[in-house]
C-alpha cells in the first residue's frame, strides 16, 4: 500500500491538484460545502442539488463532446505520422505530447466530477437521516457514472425533478450525481413520514411492477420504508436492524490538526492506545519530499506499530483515487466530516492529507474483555475484516467497518457495542441469518 511519503504518489496526486482548473474550483467546492453545512430544508436541500447538478453536467459535457473531439483527431494525427515513411520524429514526439494532455485534461475532469458527487453524497446522508444501514440499501447494484444525456431520457428526467418539486416540495435527488443511489433514476426523501420513494423514469413506456427493474424498487423501498422485505431474486426474507448503540468517533480533532499542518506541514494525534492520525498539508512540503519521507518515518516508527501488533494503514488519498471507480455507499463522505468548508475542501482535493494506523491486536483485547472472541483477518483483509465469536454464535465484520474505524475515526468501543449487539440479536432471534441482516446505529449526533 502506498505511503504519503512516497514521491512518487505525491507527483501524481499534484498533477491534478496543481491543474489551474483545479485551483479555480476550489472557491466553488467551498461554496458548496458550506452549503451542504448550512441546509436545513427541503428547499435548501433541493437549491444545492440543482446547482450540483447544472456543474457536473457541464463538466461531463466537456469530457464527451470537446475532449473527446480533440482525442479523436490527434489519435487521427498521429496514427497518420506513424503510417509515414521516413518518420517525422518531431512530429510524432508533438502529437503524442497533444495525446497526453488531453488525457490529463480528462482526468481533471473527471476528478472534479467526483468531488460534486461527494458532497451530492452528503445531500443524501443528510437529507436521509445519516441512516447508514438504509443508504446501504440504496447503494447496492451497478454504479452509474455518467447522466444519461441523449437527449430524451434526460430531459424526461429533469423534466420530472421540476414537476415533483413543484407539486410536492419534496426533496428529490437523481441518483446518478451521487454514488450512493443505485436504484432507479430518482429518489424522493419524505422526511416528515420517515420514507423514502424511488422512481424510474422513461420517456416511453414505464416498467411494470413485475418487472425484474419494477421488483428490485419495491424490495429496495419496502425494505427501508417497513423495514422487511423480499430480494427478488433469492426469495429471501431481509431485515433492517437499528442497533441501540450511539455511534461515536474521535473526529472531533480533526480540525484541529489541520489547522497544525496548514501551519506546520504535520500534525500527528494518538487516538486512545489503537488509532492514530496524522495530517498533511502537501503545500508546506512542495520542493522537499524527502524531508517529509523523513519525517513521517521518524513519527511512525516512534510509535513502535509494526505488523507484530497487526497494523493497518490508511489514508484519504486511497480513498479518494477508489472512489472514482468504486464507491461504498456505507461509508461517510468526507463532505461531511467535522471540519470548516475550507479544509474539507482541501481534504477532497487532496492538499491535505490523512493517513491513519489501527493497532488491532489491541482491538481483539478489548473484544475479549467484553467475553467475545476476535481474529482480525491480517494482513489479508479484502473479503471481511474480523470473525467475532461469543459461544456458539459468529458474526463476520466487512472491511468497510475498518474503513469507518481508520477514515471516520469510529471509537473502537462503538465497534465492540456493535458486534455484542448483533450477537444479542443473533442469540434472541433464532434462525436469524447474516446473509439477511442489514444493521446500522444511531449516526443522528454524529454527522454535520
Amino acid at each position: 500500500m502506498a505511503t504519503p511519503d512516497s514521491p512518487k504518489m505525491i507527483r501524481a496526486e499534484l498533477a491534478v491538484l496543481n491543474d489551474p482548473l483545479t485551483r479555480a474550483e476550489r472557491p466553488h467546492l467551498i461554496a458548496f460545502i458550506e452549503a451542504l453545512q448550512a441546509a436545513s430544508s427541503p428547499a435548501d436541500y433541493h437549491a444545492l442539488h440543482r446547482d450540483l447538478l447544472i456543474r457536473y453536467w457541464a463538466r461531463q459535457r466537456v469530457r464527451e463532446e470537446e475532449l473527446a473531439e480533440q482525442r479523436s483527431e490527434a489519435a487521427e494525427r498521429l496514427s497518420c505520422l506513424l503510417g509515414r515513411d521516413p518518420k517525422a520524429i518531431d512530429e510524432i514526439r508533438t502529437a503524442q505530447d497533444l495525446l497526453k494532455r488531453i488525457a490529463h485534461a480528462d482526468r481533471v475532469q473527471a476528478t472534479l466530477a467526483s468531488h460534486l458527487r461527494a458532497i451530492a453524497d452528503g445531500l443524501v446522508w443528510k437529507a436521509n437521516g445519516y441512516d447508514r444501514a438504509a443508504l446501504m440499501v440504496l447503494g447496492r447494484g451497478t454504479r452509474v457514472d455518467r447522466l444519461a444525456d441523449d437527449g430524451v431520457g434526460l430531459q424526461a428526467e429533469l423534466s420530472a425533478l421540476g414537476t415533483i418539486w413543484d407539486a410536492e416540495q419534496a426533496f428529490t435527488v437523481h441518483n446518478d450525481l451521487t454514488t450512493a443511489l443505485r436504484h432507479g433514476d430518482l429518489t424522493t426523501f419524505h422526511a416528515e413520514e420517515g420514507r423514502v420513494e424511488i422512481r424510474e423514469i422513461k420517456a416511453g413506456r414505464q416498467p411494470g411492477p413485475d418487472s425484474p427493474q419494477g421488483a428490485r424498487l419495491t424490495a429496495a423501498t419496502q425494505m427501508i420504508n417497513q423495514g422487511r422485505a423480499t430480494d427478488p431474486e433469492t426469495g429471501e426474507t431481509v431485515t433492517l436492524h437499528r442497533l441501540p448503540v450511539q455511534y461515536r468517533t474521535a473526529l472531533g480533532c480533526l480540525a484541529g490538526a489541520i489547522r497544525e499542518a496548514k501551519s506546520t506541514g504535520y500534525a500527528g494525534r494518538e487516538i486512545g492506545t489503537m488509532q492514530y492520525l496524522t495530517v498533511i498539508d502537501y503545500r508546506v512540503w512542495a520542493g522537499n519530499e524527502a524531508e517529509l519521507e523523513r519525517r513521517h518515518s521518524e513519527a511512525t516508527a516512534a510509535l513502535g506499530w509494526g505488523p507484530e501488533q497487526k497494523t493497518f494503514t490508511w489514508m484519504s488519498a486511497l480513498r479518494r483515487i477508489r472512489d472514482r471507480r468504486h464507491s461504498f455507499a456505507g461509508l461517510a463522505p468526507l463532505s461531511l466530516f467535522p471540519a470548516p468548508a475550507e479544509d474539507l475542501a482541501d481534504l477532497m482535493t487532496g492538499s491535505v492529507e490523512m493517513h491513519t494506523l489501527l493497532r488491532c491486536d489491541l482491538l481483539e483485547e478489548a473484544f475479549a474483555d467484553r467475553g467475545i472472541t476476535a481474529a482480525i483477518r491480517f494482513p489479508d483483509g479484502d473479503t471481511h475484516f474480523l470473525d467475532a465469536a461469543r459461544g456458539r454464535i459468529r458474526v463476520q465484520v466487512p472491511p468497510q467497518v475498518r474503513e469507518q474505524l481508520m477514515l471516520e475515526l469510529m471509537t473502537p468501543s462503538t465497534l465492540v457495542d456493535m458486534v455484542s449487539g448483533m450477537l444479542d440479536l443473533l442469540e434472541a432471534t433464532p434462525g436469524l441469518h447474516l446473509a439477511s441482516l442489514a444493521v446500522s446505529c444511531d449516526e443522528s449526533g454524529t454527522w454535520r
